[in-house]
């Protein structure tokens, strides 16, 4: 087997041979040996530093035409990556790659012949480069800084952008490292300025940041308001909406004039007082708005105050008494820096009577004739201006005579009445003891304490008690109200014309004609002491407030003082020219009036005892006599039917009561002063208010 194999290798090998040099005169030319195609990657450099993004160049040669070139990145390539004709360029983006991350690059070139070859491996860091989150923010109308994210390790600086609506232009460059920047220049209202920034390395720039805007609107102040306003001072409000003004500038308009500079604020004001001097009557207007060194915002609202000066309004007065009123008014005004009360009397002109404190809302005059008509205007001023009121108040005086509550009790005679201490009750006597409610006239009691007719009536000074007189003789002190018989006391002879208690209550005075004047001790019934003599025909009698003094009328046309303690005589008073039916004493002025049948009151200087006024009005006898609590008038009732009351410091009538249609039996003021009571043979109970009332004319 192995010799078949060789000669069958031999024969092969002498066909070879035979055929070789059959065809040896034919070959020319040597066969030509196909080369191989060049590649090399031009840019990047080995161990070059990739910011971002990079070119990526190759160069592929081969003699035979290359067909086509692989890129592959990091071992891999894509259909983006293989060129079939120069440029062998490709734009390697590089920011999304982790930073400081190592990366490979090679490149294939493949020819007609179906060789290829690879590149040398290029290898490369990629950094991150281009910075992030850019912000910006208006400081001021000359500083706007920017902030962004750096992200680069490598880079030389940073530049700034700056477009106001158009073309970006470089601005500033900021140095590596940066994160901000300020940006120093005037900026305007209402334009928009557009920053965006890029970093650099050398002569390689990043991409633009974000783009972020500043609308620089200088807003205007808001919600302009007068907190106060006065003829001196203005005192303004108002929003500040802007945080880098200079200032304010406030402007000022008169009854719709133009606007014109007034004043300036500085920054960051929002209250505001000016002071000057301005004109009541005049409407004024103002406005605000903010500056700063290149701007100014719009105009605030406007406000407007006509600034008035008003005088008092709703003037009105109250009769306080016969010589004293109390005007009440409303003060209209805000910044008055006070009132002039001018009066006039009757038809002469107006004066000045008092200068009053601003905020005051009423004024008591004190010096009233009842004679006189008195006109009233209150004017107001201020610092620069006095307004004078053009309403009035005149007053005159009203004597009203007319009674207020009249009671009648036709199955009784009245011989008198008092008012209660507490002026709630009034006790009328005649044959019967009644007690009227004051407030509405009824009867709420009627007794016949002495089965007699009453002579008098008295009540303690604390209301506490009641004594009854009557014609036998009797004297009896009751609980009051209730009528619990606490004494009585019997006269030695008929007939009791008055009674009293002391101030401190514990003794009882009576006068009886034909006697002296006795003084009971309530608690025993005894005579403590006695006054006068036998025959002295004493009719009416009082303490004075003190208790110090006895004073008593008598039938004899005179009166007496004695001393309380010590039964003296202090005075004789002579001058009546018929019998004294009434006394009395008022403490503040030290008068004694006493009436008499004369028809006369006469007025006597305790201190003295000499007469000082004589009052004659009436055309009949006068039956008794009583001075006001407050000392300012006397009344005495008549039997002309008339009840007379007199100003005493002038002795002139103040008025005459005529509603009475018989005899006027008797008068007393209430313990207030305010009620004047009558007895009257008609027969009826009267009230009549105690003064007149100053009335608006």
């Amino acid at each position: 087997m192995r010799t078949i194999q060789f000669f069958s290798k031999l024969l092969f090998f002498f066909i070879f041979i035979a055929i070789f040099n059959s065809c040896k005169d034919d070959i020319v030319d040597p066969p030509i040996i196909n080369s191989k195609p060049t590649v090399k990657i031009l840019s990047p450099s080995p161990d070059e530093i990739i910011l971002e993004s990079t070119l990526i160049v190759i160069s592929a040669k081969d003699d035979n035409e290359v067909t086509s070139v692989e890129l592959f990145i990091d071992g891999k390539t894509d259909s983006s990556k293989i060129f079939f004709e120069e440029p062998y360029q490709y734009l390697w983006n590089t920011e999304n790659y982790s930073d400081s991350s190592k990366h490979s690059i090679f490149a294939v070139a493949y020819d007609n012949d179906g060789d290829s070859t690879k590149s040398e491996i290029i290898n490369v860091m990629n950094y991150t480069f281009s910075p992030s989150n850019l912000n910006t923010e208006l400081i001021s109308d000359t500083l706007i800084t920017l902030t962004w994210h750096d992200n680069s390790k490598v880079e030389t600086g940073y530049e700034v952008e700056l477009s106001e609506g158009n073309n970006f232009n470089h601005i500033l460059t900021a140095p590596a490292n940066s994160n901000s920047a300020n940006i120093i220049r005037p900026f305007y209202s209402n334009n928009p300025y557009i920053f965006r920034v890029r970093a650099v390395a050398d002569s390689v720039k990043s991409k633009f940041t974000n783009t972020d805007t500043v609308y620089f609107g200088f807003e205007a102040p808001a919600d302009l308001n007068i907190l106060s306003f006065t003829d001196e001072l203005l005192q303004l409000k108002w929003e500040d909406k802007t945080d880098f003004e200079n200032g304010f500038e406030i402007e000022i308009s008169e009854d719709g004039s133009e606007f014109k500079p007034y004043r300036t604020a500085s920054n960051n004001i929002v209250s505001f007082a000016i002071t000057d001097t301005f004109n009541i009557n005049v409407n004024y207007q103002f406005r605000v708005r903010a500056v700063s060194e290149y701007n100014f915002s719009e105009y605030s609202n406007v406000v407007s105050k006509l600034l008035a000066l008003p005088p008092p309004g709703g003037l009105t007065a109250t009769s306080i008494s016969d010589n004293e009123i109390k005007l009440d008014w409303t003060d209209n005004s805000d910044f008055e820096k006070g009132f002039i009360v001018e009066r006039k009397l009757n038809d002469d002109n107006f004066s000045l009577i008092d200068s009053l404190p601003p905020n005051t809302i009423s004024w008591n005059d004190t010096a009233l004739a009842l004679s006189n008509d008195y006109t009233y205007r209150i004017n107001t001023f201020s610092k620069y201006n006095y307004v004078i009121n053009n309403d009035s108040l005149k007053l005159s005086y009203d004597t009203d005579t007319s009674p207020i509550k009249i009671v009648s009790d036709y199955t009784n005679y009245f011989r008198g009445a008092k008012f209660s201490p507490d002026g709630k009750i009034i006790a009328s006597y005649s044959r019967y003891l009644i007690l009227w409610e004051f407030s509405s006239m009824r009867k709420i009691k009627v007794t016949d304490p002495h089965n007699e007719y009453l002579n008098a009536v008295a009540f303690s000074p604390d209301g506490n008690y009641l004594a009854t007189a009557a014609q036998n003789g009797e004297i009896k002190v009751w609980t009051f109200p209730d009528l619990f018989l606490v004494n009585t006391f019997t006269e030695s002879k008929p007939i009791i014309e008055d009674i009293c208690f002391s101030p401190d209550g514990k003794y009882l005075a009576s006068c009886t004609m034909n006697l002296p004047i006795h003084l009971w001790n309530i608690e025993n019934g005894t005579i403590e002491k006695t006054y006068g003599v036998y025959n002295n025909f004493p009719t009416s009698v009082i303490f004075s407030p003190d208790g110090n003094y006895i004073f008593s009328g008598n039938g004899q046309s005179s009166a007496r003082v004695y001393n309380a303690e010590t039964t003296e005589l202090i005075w004789h008073l002579t001058g009546h020219f018929d019998s004294v039916t009434g006394i009395d004493y008022d403490e503040k002025s030290n008068l004694i009036a006493t009436s008499s049948l004369d028809g006369c009151v006469i007025l006597w200087n305790m201190n003295t005892g000499s007469s000082v006024k004589i009052l004659a009005e009436s055309s009949g006898y006068l039956t008794g006599v009583d001075i006001s609590p407050d000392g300012k008038t006397v009344i005495a009732g008549s039997y002309d039917r008339n009840l007379y009351q007199w100003e005493i410091s002038s002795g002139s009538l103040y008025r005459r009561m005529d509603s009475h249609t018989n005899n006027v039996q008797g008068c007393s003021f209430s313990n207030s002063g305010k009620y004047i009571l009558t007895v009257c043979s008609d027969p009826k109970l009267r009230v009549f208010n105690a003064a007149g009332k100053w009335m608006k004319n």
